[in-house]
């Protein structure tokens, strides 16, 4: 028999453990790369998909915006419509307005606000000549408010102007009106 040495299975041995070994760190390295590759894919993945979802709400917001300020002129002609009850003195700088464009002279006797149902209560005088009286009524039964005339008392502020006697009456040159009337497109109201 020829003696075997057993020296070089021992190196054999040694050799295809160290290979095996070295292939299972090597494996063990791949596999603990690839999960961290992986996870960083999956991870700039969702922030691609959060980044694009933030521009499409951007892009959204900026949309409303320009919408929005496209309809502030309207919005303004909107709120114009509505009495402040708070503040109601652009309301009154309005009717004194149609005073000014009436020739005629407004003062204001009283201001009210109702809760139920929400209403702002006014009365004024109103002073002038007839057909700018009248004038003056038909600016504020246009207005751009949702009022009724609750009263009017027209009255000649000169009756001794009159003369029942003559052919031909003369027309009075002075009249006074008290109107009260209730605003009903207020806001405001608490």
């Amino acid at each position: 028999m020829i003696p075997v040495d057993p020296k070089p299975f021992q190196k054999i041995n040694k050799t295809v453990l160290w290979t095996v070994l070295f292939v299972l760190i090597c494996l063990c390295g791949y596999s603990y790369f690839f999960n961290i590759e992986s996870a960083s894919r999956d991870s700039v993945v969702n922030l691609t998909k959060e980044t694009a979802s933030l521009r499409a709400e951007e892009s959204e917001s900026s949309q409303i915006k320009n919408q929005l300020s496209s309809t502030d002129a309207q919005r303004l002609v909107l709120v114009s419509y509505f009495v402040d009850a708070g503040n109601p003195v652009p309301f009154e700088e309005t009717i004194e307005g149609y005073g000014t464009q009436t020739n005629t002279k407004v003062l204001f006797q009283g201001l009210s606000v109702n809760k139920n149902p929400n209403r702002l209560d006014v009365s004024f005088g109103i002073d002038g000549n007839f057909v700018n009286i009248y004038r003056f009524l038909a600016l504020l039964e246009s207005a751009p408010y949702e009022l009724s005339i609750n009263n009017l008392d027209l009255q000649t502020a000169d009756p001794s102007n009159i003369d029942p006697t003559s052919k031909t009456p003369r027309a009075p040159s002075s009249w006074h009106a008290n109107v009260s009337l209730s605003i009903y497109s207020v806001g405001g109201i608490q």
